[in-house]
């Protein structure tokens, strides 16, 4: 899916609305012109390894441009 994020469409991405967290590389801040907000601590992933966090980005307004259509292939969806 595309997303909107700061006036810059990021192609390829993965967003869930759901979650308490979502996660970016930094690369991604430094190429959308993001700035960090506020300090925050770091996380830990499903297998228990530390993940570092440079801070949170509040307020960020994140748009879908694009959602791929499903495409049947050979009798499967995907």
């Amino acid at each position: 899916m595309s997303l909107n994020i700061h006036d810059k469409i990021l192609h390829n991405s993965m967003f869930d609305s759901g979650a308490s967290h979502n996660l970016m590389p930094e690369s991604f801040m430094e190429k959308l012109d993001l700035d960090i907000t506020r300090p925050y601590k770091d996380l830990f992933s499903f297998d228990s390894s530390q993940v570092r966090c440079l801070g949170l980005i509040k307020d960020l307004c994140v748009s879908l441009v694009q959602y791929p259509a499903k495409k049947k292939i050979n009798g499967y969806s995907g």
